[in-house]
């Protein structure tokens, strides 16, 4: 079945794949039947900018193997349910269906073993691992939290972006940085705000510690009439550049730093640059230690 163009399925049912051995997939094709592939090798894409998996079926896709796509040539589906494990190698995966994609299980291990996966649609998450490795999630739309308990992300690095909103993720990340409309999470590690982070967006975050990057004393805009809450639960909120100004146009910014369990070190502080609310929003600042603050505005008139 294997040629030089890589494997090729069309069929109305049911696919079942078992392989020893590397499988470069050209297409796999069923219109209401689930797909289910374990291979003890690598999966690569063996069809350019081609889908390689399609099913309409809502039990959608189950795969294992060592790997599945390249860093630079993802794995290409059209599904709406996805369930994944490798054991030496990463997971790239670029979703075509503007339907929601019910990412219910991801696991990569090994070293360099990174999660690149994007979707047109919303995506429903379920749990993703990519231990001591970096993970990138990406939806047009949406990014929901599918988890009634425990955490959905666990990884070395995460970056995660949505057209729309990041709804109540729990994250275990040693760095983050994070895109939405409006984003809502909490990560047990430091996250980092860049101003695509904040720009016109509504944010709340609990973290170890939060660090706002260098915006070369810029001025970044929230989302009008949303909200600004940044909890550093065991540790600081910082500014890298103290002369770097966010602004919300109705609504509140709250910050709070906590030291945590133990008194260790200087935890527990803000050093915050330029906050300025209009329209009647409140500012709100809280902190174990000390608070270091440029310019606190929760005035009604023109920024000057």
């Amino acid at each position: 079945v294997i040629t030089n163009s890589g494997l090729k399925i069309n069929t109305n049912g049911d696919i079942s794949v078992e392989n020893k051995g590397d499988v470069a997939f050209n297409s796999i094709v069923t219109p209401n039947g689930k797909i289910k592939i374990s291979i003890s090798g690598y999966g690569t894409n063996a069809n350019g900018n081609e889908i390689n998996f399609k099913t309409n079926s809502i039990e959608g896709i189950e795969y294992e193997g060592k790997s599945l796509g390249q860093n630079n040539d993802k794995i290409q589906m059209h599904v709406s349910k996805l369930i994944v494990d490798t054991v030496s190698g990463g997971i790239y995966i670029e979703n075509l269906s503007a339907n929601t994609l019910k990412l219910l299980h991801a696991k990569s291990s090994g070293l360099d073993s990174n999660i690149n996966i994007s979707s047109l649609g919303d995506i429903d998450l379920g749990q993703i691992s990519a231990i001591g490795n970096s993970i990138i999630l990406d939806s047009q739309k949406n990014i929901n939290n599918a988890l009634s308990s425990g955490r959905n992300i666990e990884s070395k690095s995460l970056s995660i972006s949505a057209k729309g909103k990041i709804d109540d993720l729990k994250l275990e990340v040693s760095t983050l940085s994070s895109s939405g409309e409006d984003v809502s999470l909490s990560n047990e590690g430091t996250t980092y705000l860049s101003s695509e982070s904040l720009k016109g967006q509504s944010v709340s975050i609990v973290s170890d510690d939060i660090i706002i990057l260098d915006n070369n004393g810029g001025t970044i805009t929230l989302k009008d009439n949303s909200v600004l809450k940044l909890v550093a639960s065991k540790g600081n909120i910082v500014f890298l550049n103290q002369s770097d100004t966010l602004v919300l146009n109705g609504g509140d910014i709250t910050l709070i730093a906590r030291k945590g369990t133990e008194d260790i070190g200087y935890n527990g502080a803000i050093i915050a640059g330029n906050l300025i609310t209009r329209n009647g929003g409140n500012i709100t600042l809280e902190a174990d230690k000390n608070i270091t603050i440029n310019v606190l505005d929760a005035g009604y008139g023109a920024l000057g």
